[in-house]
């Protein structure tokens, strides 16, 4: 009777607060590196090409670091060609 419904009433909290602290853990796995990547996007954004992100993982949000990577690397090559373009033509 009365002691049964104890014994399911820790139980169901037992279980909720393993479900809830599970939905907080996965949160902060999504949530932290996002933070971390729109922070540096915003710095390129602002022209700093010396920014890098060295977040990697075996999933989409590595998928969007590498992105990232590619994408900031790319940059540096233009702005480096765009540089030598600039010395050559001041030097005609």
């Amino acid at each position: 009777g009365t002691s049964q419904l104890g014994f399911l009433a820790i139980i169901v909290i037992i279980g909720f607060t393993t479900v809830v602290g599970e939905l907080y853990l996965l949160y902060q796995q999504i949530t932290q590196p996002l933070r971390q990547i729109t922070a540096i996007m915003s710095r390129v954004a602002l022209g700093d090409l010396s920014q890098n992100s060295d977040f990697r993982r075996a999933d989409e949000l590595g998928q969007l670091a590498d992105a990232f990577r590619q994408m900031v690397a790319y940059q540096r090559s233009m702005a480096a060609a765009a540089q030598v373009s600039a010395i050559r033509g001041a030097n005609w």
